[in-house]
This record gives structure tokens, sequence and C-alpha cells, in this order.
């Protein structure tokens, strides 16, 4: 006799809503990271101090939830 999955909703739902948390907790280390070193500093008014922020918080973030992804 083969035996059947079963299918439980609550506890899919609890792992979903952890690694959710999770990840939204990841993504924000680099961005509280930065506010701590870079906190006393003026908001620039050049677009290419806001390409290399994008940058640094795209690569940081992006790796560590692409490495909890696989």
């Amino acid at each position: 006799m083969e035996k059947q999955l079963t299918f439980d909703s609550n506890k899919t739902g609890r792992y979903i809503f952890f690694f959710a948390l999770f990840a939204v907790i990841m993504s924000l280390i680099p961005i509280i990271t930065y506010y701590q070193f870079f906190k006393d500093c003026e908001i620039s008014q050049y677009p290419s101090d806001w390409v290399a922020f994008g940058s640094f918080i795209s690569g940081t973030s992006g790796i560590i939830l692409s490495f909890f992804a696989v």
C-alpha cells in the first residue's frame, strides 16, 4: 500500500511566515549597517552617489537572499 502525502496548511503557513520574516530581516541588515556608519553624513544631491548606494544595497541583500533561496 502506498502512503499518501498529507498537506498540513497550518504548519506550511508557519514555515512561509518565518521564512518571509527572515527574508525581511536579512534585507534590513545592509540598510541598518549603512545607517550606523553614515548617519552623520549629509544626504547627497548627486545621482551617482545614489547609484552607488543602490548598488551596495542590492549587492549585499541580493547575495544573502539568493543564498537562502537555494
